[in-house]
């Protein structure tokens, strides 16, 4: 999640335009969600981006626009830790 944060905003250099298609008419969550690749080739859904799409896009607008890495690493830690409270109870 980290990882992703990074490219996102910029910090980590990576072309995102042609691996990433981001949501269109989206009216929940946050702007950065995107689809996962509809692949047919079942080593293709292990990729990076694959595997993160949905944690990602679950997370609240909050946490991904942070304003610096430690902000969103403090953010995504208590969600993740209310959300695993959650699962238990």
């Amino acid at each position: 999640m980290i990882q992703l944060y990074k490219i996102f905003n910029g910090i980590d250099k990576f072309e995102t335009r042609k691996n990433i298609i981001f949501q269109q008419n989206q009216t929940k969550g946050h702007r950065f969600k995107y689809q996962k690749e509809i692949t047919k080739q079942a080593h293709r859904e292990n990729f990076f981006f694959n595997r993160s799409a949905n944690l990602w896009n679950s997370l609240p607008s909050e946490v991904v626009n942070s304003e610096s890495v430690n902000s969103f690493k403090a953010g995504l830690d208590c969600w993740m830790s209310s959300n695993q409270a959650n699962r238990l109870s």
